[in-house]
Parts: C-alpha cells; sequence; structure tokens
C-alpha cells in the first residue's frame, strides 16, 4: 500500500493513529550471523506514547517496530501496517551518522532499497 494513500486514509477516515517515535533509530530484529547485513530487514527503536497495541508506553523503555516496507519523508510505515512519523533521534544514533554517513540528510533520514 503506498504511503501516501494510506497516510489519507489514516488522517480522514481516522482508521489508525499516526504513531510519533522519539529517541529513534534504526536496527536490525535479525541476529542470523550468516545472513548479510544487506539482507536483514530494518525496523525503527525508539520510545512510542499510546501505541494501539502495547499500549501506553511512556516511561517502559523502547520499543522495535515490525520491519520498514516504505518511507515517505518523516514517515515510515511497517509490515504490520502502523504509520510513524520521525520525532527526536537518538543521540547516540546521530552521532554514529555524523562519523559514518556525513551526507546523512534530515528531511529523509531513512533510506531503503
Amino acid at each position: 500500500m503506498e504511503v501516501d494513500h494510506l497516510f489519507d486514509e489514516i488522517r480522514y477516515q481516522k482508521l489508525s493513529p499516526v504513531l510519533k517515535i522519539n529517541n529513534w533509530s534504526i536496527t536490525s530484529r535479525d541476529d542470523n550471523p550468516y545472513l548479510a547485513p544487506e539482507l536483514r530487514a530494518i525496523s525503527l527503536k525508539g520510545c512510542i506514547n499510546h501505541h494501539p497495541v502495547l499500549g501506553d508506553r511512556s516511561g517502559k523503555g523502547d520499543v522495535v517496530t515490525s520491519p520498514i516496507m516504505e518511507v515517505k519523508g518523516r514517515f515510515v510505515l511497517t509490515k504490520s501496517n502502523h504509520l510513524y512519523k520521525l520525532g527526536k533521534i537518538d543521540p547516540k544514533y546521530r552521532r554514529w551518522l555524523r562519523k559514518n554517513r556525513p551526507n546523512w540528510n534530515w528531511r529523509k533520514p531513512i533510506t531503503i532499497k
């Protein structure tokens, strides 16, 4: 499903809330040492308040989302059909990005192929 279309459905028909994720970073849920890194599905990790499935997560630690399916700007659609809006980035992850990805664009913070 296209992110623009899903976002319009959520906004106008109120099918599901757009979840804001703060202190976010990118992670992989796959710890298979034999799988090449470029083949691993990536997920978001961060703090989400008032998750529709997990409930109020404030102060209860980070959540790892289902794999990322599509990204449009600062909106991320996951395999579970949750739409996340990226809030503040994890400071440790930001430092890693500065060192390892000097051309990182905060307007398009996540790139997937």
